[in-house]
């Protein structure tokens, strides 16, 4: 029954993150109070190595209103906050990630741009306090994802947003093992649109979104949306072709019409490692494609779950 949820859902993926929980915590609850007593707070263990588990449940105990979703081992970012819009059951929902650069004072400004009916409402970072090499990377990341996409979707890179529940449920029926979640997103098609928000520092510890998880994070946007790589991969064998072709008929006139011999082992050498790379290139690319479809027919769950800790209200 509709009347039974709660007005807003707050959904946090936790991967070590120790340091920053109980100021997250702190502050998160201060601003959510003030919207609306009727509330949750999901946060994901996925599988964290440190207290972060210890600090959860001491979150749980204290508020009912807290719930903690914890993964028998790490399964990522993206299928962290699947797991936890799964569960949750507000009417609406905000993602976040818990290191505080997405700041819970932002959140009150997020809901007042979805009253102006918009499904989908994410944060615009100004200011970002990341290192250059994170933001350079970030806009690279969405200049390519947004050339390369099939669909007319408004992609962001934050995950910091809020959503209706009519996207939350859209989503649940999106099962892709290799997912962008942010492209899932827009992929509902619901309205939406980005406000500024303030960018904070990390509050404590390092970032666990290393180069090589944000390489993967790329391939599987890329895959996820678009078969344009395929198309370049053909249009790139033609062109190949023609240059081969057009150089083999060169070779072969120089030597029964000029008399010449074949000169030039240094560059057929680099001819021929230049088509070996672009083979191998090629290769990689439809091996991406293939692995996302043998992936996917093994239709294993997205995530496995070791526990749910709730508190009944009558705790409070």
């Amino acid at each position: 029954m509709t009347c039974c949820l709660p007005e807003l859902s707050v959904v946090i993926p936790v991967y070590n993150e120790e340091e920053n929980l109980k100021e997250l915590y702190s502050r998160l609850v201060a601003v959510i109070g003030k919207i609306t007593p009727d509330y949750e707070i999901i946060f994901v263990n996925d599988g964290s190595s440190d207290n972060t588990q210890k600090i959860l449940l001491s979150f749980a105990e204290r508020n009912p209103s807290v719930k903690v979703i914890k993964f028998t081992r790490n399964f990522g970012h993206h299928i962290a906050v699947t797991a936890g819009l799964d569960y949750c059951r507000g009417k609406a929902a905000v993602i976040m990630d818990a290191d505080l650069q997405d700041q819970p004072e932002e959140i009150p400004r997020l809901l007042d741009k979805m009253a102006e009916n918009y499904d989908i409402v994410y944060g615009i970072r100004i200011n970002r306090e990341d290192s250059w090499f994170k933001k350079l990377t970030s806009k690279f990341f969405v200049a390519i994802l947004k050339r390369l996409t099939n669909y007319n979707i408004d992609i962001n890179s934050n995950i910091f947003r809020v959503m209706s529940r009519r996207v939350i449920d859209s989503l649940a029926s999106m099962k892709e093992t290799d997912r962008y979640l942010l492209g899932l997103i827009s992929y509902t098609g619901y309205p939406q649109t980005g406000i500024p928000v303030k960018h904070g520092k990390r509050f404590a510890g390092k970032t666990k979104y290393s180069f090589t998880k944000m390489m993967g994070l790329f391939l599987n946007a890329v895959t996820s949306f678009s078969v344009k790589p395929l198309g370049y991969i053909g249009v790139l064998g033609i062109l190949v072709s023609l240059v081969s072709f057009t150089a083999a008929g060169y070779l072969v006139y120089r030597r029964l019409v000029l008399g010449l011999g074949v000169e030039g082992w240094t560059s057929i050498m680099v001819t021929l490692f230049l088509v070996s790379g672009i083979q191998l290139l090629s290769l990689g690319v439809i091996g991406a494609y293939i692995g996302r479809i043998f992936t996917q027919v093994r239709n294993r769950p997205l995530y496995i779950i070791e526990s749910i800790t709730e508190y009944p209200v009558t705790k409070r």
